[in-house]
């Protein structure tokens, strides 16, 4: 029983300290941190992290390569961006309509015990369309922003080789990173 138990503690080990990761098709990709000065989060590490955008006129991260999960489909580009601006009237609706874009109606969502506005974007234009879902919160005065922007073309205006993209599977891949976001 001595032996036996150094070797059950170290595969106990070994087992509670696996990477946390995502499923890209059949493929496990191990998920990245990123921690900047406003706030963290995972993504997952087939990504391209991009910092200091200006998604929100303040400090920000990208994450590219989000349409590698949807390979041979319609969506022609994805991607997850994460800001926050030290205004907290960035956080105020955007009249999408004025664009003429649609708005779905807003929920509320949870996320590091700080209750973000949920809100649905579509825009569309010469066969393309535009989906965002956005997360805005203000936390400490500051205005914080999470989206997922897809571009895809319209299904019926292709020779027919094109199928239409699972936008529930980058909504699982926005989700994670979203679950594990941090205010620093």
């Amino acid at each position: 029983m001595k032996k036996a138990l150094p070797i059950l503690l170290t595969a106990m080990i070994l087992v509670g300290c696996s990477s946390p990761t995502v499923m890209n098709g059949d493929k496990k990709v191990p998920l990245e941190s990123y921690n900047g000065a406003n706030f963290s989060f995972k993504y997952p590490g087939d990504l391209t992290l991009t910092s200091n955008t200006n998604m929100v006129a303040g400090f920000g991260a990208s994450l590219s390569g989000v349409e590698g999960y949807q390979p041979a489909t319609n969506l022609s580009s994805a991607s997850i961006q994460i800001a926050s601006d030290d205004s907290a009237a960035m956080c105020e609706d955007v009249n999408i309509q004025a664009f003429g874009g649609k708005q779905g109606n807003p929920s509320t969502v949870s996320i590091a015990g700080t209750d973000f506005k949920k809100q649905f974007y579509q825009d569309a234009g010469a066969g393309q369309r535009e989906d965002s879902i956005v997360y805005t919160a203000v936390n400490n005065k500051k205005c914080y922003k999470m989206a997922l922007v897809m571009q895809y073309s319209v299904v019926e205006n292709s020779d027919g080789k094109l199928k239409k993209f699972d936008q529930l599977k980058l909504e699982k891949v926005f989700q994670v990173v979203a679950d594990s976001f941090i205010f620093n």
